[in-house]
C-alpha cells in the first residue's frame, strides 16, 4: 500500500511510496492541481484549502490546523520570489517580526514551515471580515456598506 509522500517535515496529498527528503527528484512528481483543496496539500500540520488573497510577496491560504483542529490562515512566499535571497529574506524577516508583537491589532503566527518545494509559509489567526481596502473605500463613500451593516 501507498503511504503519502512525506518530505521533511511536510507531507502532500501525493500517494507515494516514501521517500528519504533529500530525493530532489521527488519534487518535480508532485501533484499540481488547481487549488490546494484539490490536491490536499499538507504544509507541515497545516491543511490548505483556498486561495483567500495574494499580495506584492506573498498568497494567504485558507487552511485547517490539523493538530488543534482551527481554522488558520497560511501565508506563502510566491513561487517567483522563492529562490531571490532578498524576498525571501523580507519575507521571513516579516514572519519573526510579526511574531514577535503581542498587540490585539496585530494577528498572530502559529507556526513557521516549509511546502513541499521548500518555500517558507507560515502560519496565523485567520480573521473573518472585510479587508482594510473595503473599509477605506466606504468611507471616502466608493463602495456600499457590508451587507446587514446601517446604511
Amino acid at each position: 500500500a501507498n503511504e503519502p509522500l512525506v518530505l521533511g517535515d511536510v507531507t502532500d496529498g501525493a500517494t507515494m511510496p516514501a521517500l528519504p527528503a533529500s530525493f530532489a527528484a521527488v519534487r518535480a512528481v508532485l501533484p499540481r492541481g488547481d487549488s490546494p483543496s484539490e490536491t490536499g496539500t499538507m504544509v507541515g500540520r497545516f491543511a490548505l484549502r483556498d486561495l483567500h488573497a495574494t499580495g506584492g510577496l506573498g498568497e494567504v491560504f485558507t487552511a485547517r490546523d490539523t493538530e488543534l483542529n482551527r481554522d488558520v490562515a497560511v501565508k506563502r512566499i510566491k513561487s517567483r520570489w522563492a529562490d531571490d535571497p532578498g524576498s525571501r529574506h523580507r519575507f521571513l524577516t516579516e514572519a519573526e517580526l510579526t511574531a514577535r508583537l503581542d498587540h490585539p491589532g496585530v494577528v498572530p503566527v502559529f507556526g513557521l514551515v516549509n511546502d513541499s518545494r521548500g518555500r517558507p509559509c507560515y502560519a496565523m489567526r485567520f480573521i473573518r471580515g472585510e479587508t482594510l481596502k473595503d473599509e477605506i473605500d466606504r468611507y471616502h463613500g466608493l463602495a456600499k456598506p457590508a451587507e446587514g451593516a446601517p446604511a
